[in-house]
């Protein structure tokens, strides 16, 4: 059968087959050097009404778009002023500094909020969205310093909101936007960490701030995590279905860690960045190569959230 969705990625295919990456810096330049050329970027340009429907229930979607920021001192509100003006330039509206928080307006579409407050690192760890990630949490020595955070929203306007409801190419514009914002807080002097709420996972700040400006949304949205059981190596996606698409997942793998993390990796990025797969769909890396299968599955964390296996 024709494969109904190909990834062409020569990279990916000659890197997998050389040997897997060995060190952390190495395994993120190998991902992000093969991140599949038929991905398209997000952008801060507004997203058709005509877009893609979210390939799960929108329950599973939600419209908040919040992160954390940590840091070790209470931040400076004109160095925070000065990076989010960076970050969105003639976008940007005038800066509201209520007794409680920051707001600006972006393209009236979005209200951004930036709300500071005392935090410690036991803030950091008892939230619900913490998990610890081999590669993307970095030295957690510094979390003992965390002593104040500020959350972050990505507000829609009424206009806006219908669209997030109704398309995948308005709810990344919604995430691109606070990854945005979020990086442009994580840079602020001080800043120790970020506290990821779509892949549910603390980053470094130099992590989150480099994965944002390489436009590499499986390293600030949706995250990959491998594990390991009887039957050899697992990999899963956390945080897919915020971006109206099932979870992705691969079973049973026989190669290394670093491999089927870079591989998987890939595959969340092209979906994160506007691709939608299916139950049915097959993929390949490289022209002639033979196609993978995808199937619907229970996803692996819970049997409850639907999920796609990467037969790889």
């Amino acid at each position: 059968m024709k494969p109904r969705t190909r990834m062409h990625s020569p990279m990916m295919a000659d890197t997998v087959a050389r040997r897997a990456p060995e060190t952390t810096a190495e395994l993120k330049r190998t991902y992000s050097e093969s991140k599949p050329q038929t991905a398209k970027e997000p952008s801060m340009t507004t997203a058709s009404p005509q877009g893609t429907p979210h390939a799960v229930d929108y329950g599973l979607v939600t419209s908040l778009a919040t992160s954390l920021v940590f840091f070790d001192s209470a931040p400076d509100t004109e160095a925070m002023k000065s990076m989010i003006t960076q970050a969105f330039g003639q976008n940007l509206g005038p800066l509201e500094q209520s007794e409680k928080s920051m707001v600006v307006e972006i393209n009236d579409e979005y209200a951004l909020a930036f709300t500071p407050a005392a935090a410690t690192r036991a803030d950091l760890e008892g939230d619900p969205s913490f998990h610890q990630h081999p590669i993307l949490s970095g030295d957690p020595a510094g979390w003992e310093d965390i002593a104040c955070m500020v959350l972050i929203n990505v507000f829609p306007s009424n206009e806006r909101l219908e669209l997030i409801k109704n398309t995948r190419e308005a709810r990344l514009h919604q995430l691109v936007t606070l990854g945005l914002a979020t990086s442009a807080i994580a840079q602020t002097p001080g800043a120790i960490a970020v506290l990821n709420s779509v892949g549910r996972v603390a980053e470094s700040t130099e992590n989150y701030v480099e994965a944002v400006a390489d436009k590499l949304p499986a390293h600030y949205l949706a995250s990959t995590w491998v594990a390991q059981d009887d039957n050899g190596l697992q990999a899963y996606t956390l945080g897919m279905p915020m971006l109206g698409h099932p979870e992705l997942q691969i079973r049973d793998f026989q190669g290394s860690p670093d491999e089927l993390y870079s591989v998987l990796a890939n595959i969340a990025d092209y979906a994160q960045q506007g691709a939608t797969l299916k139950d049915g769909d097959t993929m390949a890396f490289a022209e002639g190569e033979p196609p993978i299968r995808i199937t619907a599955e229970p996803w692996i964390v819970d049997a409850d959230v639907p999920a796609l296996r990467i037969h790889f």
